[in-house]
């Protein structure tokens, strides 16, 4: 225990990191887990400053010698841009004064390239945000990362041989200079009276009081809810494992999250206690504990300093990609697959204000179904652009279902080329078979060959739709495709006045030269158009009504909502022949059918979603097997076309 004295003006930035009783945890085994997995970025780390230089150099203002506790690092540099921020918090030249180390909190940094720059052989980690925090006597007792390990891996394997205590500042004022003094033994985790460690198999809301030993297997991002009794609410959950191989989601919340968030670390164990027990939901939860653990305090979380529990073996619950849509509702599901393309980073921004980012990455496995993964944040990032026809191992997948299309996101713990029963089989297949077949894809997008296959597998003729009642009974309706043309629309009310709220697509009341949004509860002086269509879709086998929608309209119209209100205010008959233009052209159209009550009168609705250009070079081939197989169904007789299908 090292004491701390923390200035006036540092005294939020104290509170934010340290516990109820204002405890600091340094960020053990920071720099291990950062070179062990290439640089890849560990969220906020807490370390302390032990050597400090101005540089001067260009993208390399400052240069720093810092402890995690565990390990110190010498090739630590501060960007040219933080300078002045530095010389405001007082980080002086050289060794630091006896009880004036800084800890800080480091909020953003990766590795970088320009070893020859700083004069070395070591890489440079590269600090681009940071957040002073206090100064305390020198915590001595960590060991210098070995640079002779010549693979990421190694870092990995890699034990320390000595943790002498437990790494904490306390707060208080040192005024006396430091007194050597016998050595104390480390202080014992609270609840020490309890007898021994509860196996996690066997926590239940009955047991009153517990302690558990677990290694944290796997930690998601820190992400933001929003709560109707407290608003905006951050959340981290994470998943520790006891000796026995069983594992329970940990979940805290609010400014406790940002303190865990700092705190925990992959792969680093933990006593756990006084934490509340709760029902686990297992739609977002994959250790297959029926119970959860919350956190009420910083104190119920304690890094364990004597004992270190085995990494787990990543196992997984396989199931094939073909059954992905089974699942839907049903919670997570392990998934084993090839990655067959992978998509570039998204970077949008949310309708909340948020900054997102994302990516899509198609997978594959034996069954020859491809399924689309969605990566958000770090991991979408992180991921390996070079990552096809390489395996993945997913734990805790999501399965989500958006227009009759199923997809999955990724859980907290994924691991490329894993070492699990099946790998080296699913490798072979897909190095062996890829090239000859054409997968069925269950998701939206995936390239040319997957439309192909979500073409095959949703074609249909309205008068199946029909006489099958699609949609009937279906809570989210039923989704097909078919070949045909749009007839008769009803252009004369299809043009609205809509809130010019980005996102809004709500009609507005127009009051004294104004217009207002009841949802967005807005008065403005402008307004955008949007358009709702009700037209008759029409096949060689029947014709619907349907509508469509500002997409729809815009791929069957070929202009926007917009420009087709700016036409038809200054040329009604050429918007006129904006519609006679769209009749009669034959399109590949997805639409839905979904069953409504009128007058407790139960009637199909159909809307398209979708209208779409028809790729003949896909349709063709996908058409002669449907007749193959009619003809192999029907005994091998003779299935002759109708001359009206060439329409």
């Amino acid at each position: 225990m090292t004491a701390a004295f923390v200035p006036k003006e540092h005294e939020e930035a104290f509170k934010k990191y340290a516990d109820s009783l204002r405890k600091l945890y340094l960020s053990v085994g920071f720099f291990q887990k950062l070179f062990a997995t290439g640089g890849k970025p560990q969220g906020t780390a807490i370390v302390q400053i032990h050597n400090f230089k101005y540089e001067g150099k260009e993208n390399f203002g400052a240069r720093a010698r810092a402890s995690d506790g565990l390990f110190i690092y010498s090739c630590l540099f501060f960007h040219e841009s933080l300078v002045d921020k530095l010389k405001k918090d007082g980080f002086p030249q050289g060794l630091m004064p006896d009880g004036n180390y800084p800890v800080i909190a480091l909020n953003k940094y990766h590795f970088s390239s320009d070893i020859a720059a700083v004069g070395g052989t070591k890489t440079p980690i590269v600090i681009e945000d940071y957040e002073y925090i206090t100064t305390c006597g020198k915590i001595d007792n960590a060991l210098p990362l070995p640079t002779s390990l010549n693979d990421i891996r190694d870092y990995d394997n890699y034990e320390a041989k000595q943790i002498l205590v437990p790494v904490t500042v306390d707060e208080g004022i040192p005024t006396l200079p430091p007194v050597k003094r016998p050595p104390v033994p480390p202080p014992q985790p609270r609840n020490v009276g309890l007898p021994g460690n509860v196996p996690i198999a066997s926590i239940t809301p009955y047991l009153s009081k517990f302690r558990i030993l677990g290694l944290c297997t796997s930690k998601e991002d820190i992400r933001t809810i929003q709560s109707q009794a407290r608003g905006a609410l951050k959340v981290l959950n994470f998943d520790v494992t006891d000796d026995r191989g069983d594992s329970i989601r940990v979940v805290a919340f609010g400014e406790l999250a940002d303190k865990m968030n700092a705190q925990i670390q992959e792969n680093c164990s933990y006593y756990l206690s006084n934490c509340s027990v709760r029902q686990a939901n297992k739609r977002f939860n994959s250790t297959g504990h029926d119970y959860e653990l919350s956190l009420r305090t910083a104190e119920d979380v304690i890094p364990c300093l004597d004992h270190q529990i085995d990494k787990p073996p990543f196992q997984l619950r396989r199931v094939m990609l073909n059954n992905v849509a089974q699942h839907k509702g049903d919670g997570l599901i392990d998934v084993l697959a090839v990655v067959d393309n992978v998509g570039s980073v998204n970077q949008f921004t949310a309708r909340n204000g948020n900054e997102v980012v994302k990516r899509d990455v198609t997978l594959i496995d034996e069954s020859g179904t491809q399924v689309a993964m969605t990566l958000w944040a770090q991991h979408a990032k992180d991921f390996d652009d070079e990552g096809t026809g390489h395996t993945i191992g997913i734990k805790g997948a999501l399965v989500r279902e958006f227009n009759g299309m199923y997809s999955i996101t990724a859980g907290a713990r994924f691991e490329m080329d894993p070492m699990v029963p099946g790998c080296k089989e699913l490798l072979t297949w897909y190095m062996t078979n890829r090239e000859s077949i054409t997968p069925v894809s269950i998701s939206m997008g995936g390239g040319d060959r997957s439309s192909a296959a979500s073409l095959e597998r949703d074609f249909t003729f309205l008068d199946v739709a029909i006489g099958g009642d699609y949609g009937k009974g279906e809570e989210k309706g039923h989704y097909f495709t078919i070949k045909g043309f749009f007839n008769g629309m009803k252009m004369e009310n299809a043009l609205y006045q809509a809130c010019a709220t980005e996102g809004c697509q709500k009609k507005v009341i127009i009051e004294q030269n104004a217009f207002r949004c009841e949802k967005c509860n807005k008065t403005m002086d402008n307004f955008k158009w949007n358009i709702i269509l009700q037209a008759e879709l029409i096949d060689y086998t029947g014709i619907v009504w349907t509508s469509l929608f500002s997409k729809a309209c815009e791929q069957l119209l070929g202009m926007t909502a917009q420009q087709l209100g700016e036409l038809r205010d200054s040329n009604q008959s050429a918007y006129e022949e904006v519609f006679q233009r769209a009749k009669f052209t034959p399109y590949l159209v997805r639409v839905r059918a979904k069953s409504e009550f009128y007058n407790e009168e139960e009637r199909i609705k159909y809307q398209v979603f979708s209208v779409d250009p028809i790729d003949y070079d896909h349709l063709l081939p996908m058409l002669a097997r449907t007749v193959d197989a009619a003809e192999k169904f029907h005994g091998g007789a003779k299935v002759e076309a109708d001359d009206d299908m060439n329409f």
